[in-house]
Formats: structure tokens, sequence, C-alpha cells
């Protein structure tokens, strides 16, 4: 297998308000975490669609060819913030690496602020970023099926998903390829999945 520990449903759009977002810590509602003992995501009964192409727009965690550590590392940072701007109404195909950096440098700068580091994080760890920075509404399921993350995106939600990137055998990846690696689930076909993959300027769809 590939050694995927956890999945992260973004299951909701921030809710606009005039107030700024409350601190992770002092909001009532925390992300809902999914027994793993069934693995079950909310809404199953729904009718799963045949197919689905969510039209997420893309960046590498590095969007200026910049690899140095900090990028190298910057697969969670990517994949938040391309849910995010899915979330939010952005259309485009591709995003603008300046504001991907920007973007990059607040979520780094909120996790050495509020989890001392920033290098590598847990999913419940970037569950709770991508809360509280954003206001993503999200689920961490530690067991699933196939039908699982079927039933998630045929209800038009995001999955984000951490794995071994090393068994992958993607060829984009500098050899030997990440550890942990983190990306976007956007759909399915009769073929399989369909992601987009921060780890390599060609892991859009």
């Amino acid at each position: 297998g590939l050694g995927i520990a956890a999945i992260i449903f973004v299951v909701a759009k921030p809710r606009l308000s005039s107030s700024p977002t409350k601190p992770y810590e002092e909001q009532k509602t925390q992300p809902k975490v999914i027994d793993g003992s069934t693995g079950k995501p909310a809404e199953t009964d729904k009718p799963i669609k045949s197919s689905v192409d969510l039209a997420v727009p893309f960046t590498a965690q590095a969007p200026t060819a910049n690899w140095d550590e900090l990028h190298n590392e910057a697969c969670e940072e990517a994949s938040v913030i391309m849910a995010n701007e899915f979330l939010t109404g952005n259309t485009s195909a591709t995003l603008a690496a300046a504001s991907v950096e920007k973007e990059i440098t607040k979520l780094t700068d909120w996790q050495k602020k509020n989890q001392g580091y920033y290098l590598d994080q847990t999913n419940a760890e970037v569950a709770k970023m991508a809360k509280s920075v954003y206001g993503l509404q999200t689920q961490v399921i530690d067991k699933f099926t196939e039908k699982d993350l079927k039933q998630a995106l045929s209800d038009g939600k995001l999955v984000v998903i951490s794995f071994n990137g090393r068994l992958l055998g993607n060829p984009n990846y500098k050899p030997p390829g990440p550890i942990h690696h983190m990306m976007v689930i956007t759909g399915y076909d009769d073929k399989g999945f369909i992601s987009i993959d921060p780890g390599t300027r060609n892991g859009a769809k």
C-alpha cells in the first residue's frame, strides 16, 4: 500500500462575516473526527455520480521553482491553498505564483506561532490550520474505502490525502521522492481517481 494514514474532507465554504475570524482555540466548532472503526463520512446515503471532475486551481508547492527546504516541505500548505481557492469560488486553472508565495508565508507564520514548527504537519494539524486561517470545515478520516472517497467527491467536497510519496512511483518526483506527501483528489471516472499534485510542476490534471 501507499502508507495512507488519513484524509481530510473539506466540506464547506467559509461563512462570510463582518467580524474577524477568531483564533482556532476560541472557536466552539472543532473539525469533526470521524470514528475510525467505521470510516464513514457524513451523508453516505446520497446517490454517487458516475464521474466527478471538480475544477480546482493548481499550484506547485514551489511556484517559482525555488525548491529550498521550505518549499520541499510545503505540500500541505499548497494543498490547503488550492482547496481554499476552489471553495471560495476561484475558477482559474492555475494560481499566480506571487499570490501562492504570500499564502505559504501566511500559513507557515501561523504554524510557527501556534505550533512552534512548520516543515511537516500531521493531518490533524493541517485540518486545524485550514480551520483557523481560512475557516474551512474539515473531517479527518483514518480508515476509508473507495466508495467513501467517491461519495465525498460526488457531494461536491474536496479530498486532501496524505501518503508515502516514495511508494507512488511518480517519475516527476526527484528521487527517491518524499516520504510524506499530500495532494488533492478532485474527482474520479471509470479509469480511477483524478488528482492534482503540488509536488511537481507537472502536477495539474
